[in-house]
């Protein structure tokens, strides 16, 4: 009779001490294991300075013995949310404050509200959606296009002192009535 060799899993040994990465296993609510260097399954403590949620599949930063604590995110694709009760104000003394995403930046609540000395925005492209819009421009307006297409379903009205309408080529006024004066 052929002896069989027999696998064994790695038996997580509380009394180890451990400081090396390790894989996101299970993921349930608060509770989170991981998969040691040693291939041993621990349940692990999530220490971290921000609220990180790890996913299956994370590499985590963990130390420690009976207890066994996350540290640290080495490679991630969980999600960290920084939820704060009342205000939250975001300063860089003598810099500049920069937010970037990979697939896209949103800005949701009830209102927005910019205030600032100089407003740029440069796009490759831009949509706005609004139920009304009401613009108040103190001093001049210019705008500068390729080309300009607007539709009004209902009544358009423009006001001035002064109008002029000046084409290089054709200029035309097509209407059922045409009312002058």
């Amino acid at each position: 009779m052929a002896a069989h060799a027999r696998l064994e899993e790695p038996v997580f040994n509380p009394g180890q001490r451990n400081l090396g990465p390790a894989r996101v296993v299970l993921v349930e609510g608060p509770r989170v294991e991981v998969e040691l260097e040693s291939g041993a399954r621990a349940p692990v403590t999530m220490a971290l300075a921000l609220p990180y949620r790890p996913v299956v599949g994370d590499t985590l930063l963990v130390i420690g013995d009976e207890r066994r604590y996350a540290i640290g995110v080495i490679e991630g694709r969980g999600r960290t949310e920084l939820t704060t009760e009342g205000d939250l104000h975001l300063h860089a003394r003598n810099g500049a404050l920069t937010l970037g995403a990979d697939r896209g930046v949103r800005v949701l609540g009830p209102g927005l509200e910019v205030i600032v000395e100089r407003f740029a925005v440069t796009a490759s492209s831009a949509v706005e959606k609004v139920g009304t819009l009401f613009q108040r421009v103190r001093e001049m307006m210019h705008v500068h296009a390729g080309e300009s297409h607007v539709v009004v379903a209902g009544t358009s009205l423009q006001r001035a002192k002064k109008v002029a309408v000046v084409a290089e080529e054709t200029a035309s006024v097509n209407g059922k009535q045409i009312l002058l004066g």
